[in-house]
């Protein structure tokens, strides 16, 4: 039987296999499983990329020729993982499971069903390539190992791909170590599915260990309006868990402060993650018009002006407050959202941090705060240094 005081239980079920139990009995009759593959586009050579995309749509390709509408089904491919999620209620549990573990036997890879997705892949990679939307991503990534990893793939490799070269890729990264599962809901609903005098899990070695972005700055010109949007990197360490809070803090002050002083429809700021070591903050200004480097330093540097000790201050005292309140209020219940973030924890952190245990590190967190820190954070909007600098500023 699993302990039921702990949030989230981990067991090796399988040689390195996972199996993690996360506890949410509010979601009352609601489960939500995800099966991880440590697959991703990063792991491709020249004359793989796209293998593991298109191995994700030949694993869901039952959603598409047995669908059923009780379970909502997901696939994904990143650049170091693929998953596999199934949103459903306690009754359809056991078709989940028997789907996870169709997938890890490898029941739809075969040379019938490749070339009946194939279409499908070519059509999504055409669709994605030919949309404007995602020039500025492209562009964002240009000349990093990244861009050439692209989770699409290469529109030529997958046209020419051969079944038997597919199946030996699958059957080097479809294996026991780099599988994990993680069940989200009542722990009743699951015991069945973890098999006795399994060992406990230890933390997962981190998977991501190079840093792929240079320091180069660059104003990339893409057409002849002037919206800007700029970007910074933020280099990442093995964060102690507290780290969270101050990232956190972080761009949620930057948020208000620009929010506040330039309106929450002229703005939008947000961060994308590359991996454990790597992800990007960014400002899209595209609606102030900042038609030149100096108007940009001197943006930055009223945002830098307006935050000192006195306005951080009274931003965490707010900050506190809405925090424990959207926590209390139901943190968690968004299950595609929570397993997200629980598949991004395990990929870049190596383990799970469930919602007790976050809200335990955050008070912790809150009573050792170092305002002198925050302040240091901010500053590097203007003053970059190796861990948080100006990466592009792209106009279009």
């Amino acid at each position: 039987m699993v302990n039921p005081m702990k949030e989230i239980e981990e067991f090796i079920i399988k040689n390195d296999s996972r199996f993690y139990i996360y506890n949410l009995e509010m979601l009352k009759n609601q489960v939500s499983i995800a099966l991880v593959i440590k697959c991703g586009s990063m792991r491709e050579k020249e004359d793989q990329r796209g293998f593991s995309h298109l191995l994700e749509h030949m694993n869901i390709s039952f959603d598409k020729y047995f669908y059923n509408g009780k379970i909502k089904c997901l696939g994904y491919t990143d650049y170091f993982y693929t998953y596999y999620l199934f949103c459903t209620d306690k009754s359809y549990l056991p078709e989940c499971m028997e789907r996870v573990n169709e997938i890890i036997s490898g029941i739809y890879i075969t040379d019938e069903i490749m070339k009946k997705i194939k279409p499908d892949v070519i059509e999504e990679y055409y669709k994605i390539i030919m949309d404007e939307s995602n020039n500025e991503y492209r562009y964002l990534l240009e000349g990093t190992e990244y861009s050439k990893h692209l989770a699409i793939g290469d529109i030529n490799v997958i046209k020419e791909c051969q079944y038997s070269e597919l199946v030996k890729f699958y059957k080097k990264y479809y294996i026991s170590g780099n599988i994990d599962i993680i069940f989200m809901g009542n722990r009743e609903f699951v015991e069945e599915y973890v098999p006795q005098n399994c060992k406990q899990s230890r933390p997962r070695e981190l998977i991501c260990r190079q840093k792929y972005c240079i320091r180069d700055f660059e104003w990339k010109k893409l057409g002849n309006k002037k919206i800007v949007k700029i970007y910074y990197l933020k280099r990442c360490s093995n964060k102690d868990k507290r780290e969270l809070l101050y990232d956190g803090i972080f761009l949620s002050l930057i948020k208000k402060v620009i929010y506040d002083v330039y309106g929450e429809e002229n703005i939008e700021v947000g961060k994308i993650v590359l991996s454990n070591l790597e992800e990007f903050i960014y400002i899209d200004a595209k609606k102030m018009l900042l038609r030149n480097f100096s108007e940009v330093k001197k943006f930055l540097e009223n945002i830098v002006f307006i935050v000192d000790e006195n306005y951080i201050i009274s931003f965490i005292s707010e900050y506190k407050m809405s925090y424990f309140n959207m926590l209390s209020g139901g943190y968690g219940i968004n299950t595609v959202h929570e397993m997200r973030q629980c598949i991004n924890s395990l990929i870049f952190d190596g383990e799970i941090i469930g919602s007790r245990e976050l809200i335990n590190i955050m008070q912790q967190g809150f009573e050792d705060l170092e305002i002198s820190k925050i302040a240091d954070m901010v500053s590097k909007l203007i003053n970059n240094d190796e861990s948080f600098f100006l990466y592009k500023i792209i106009e279009q």
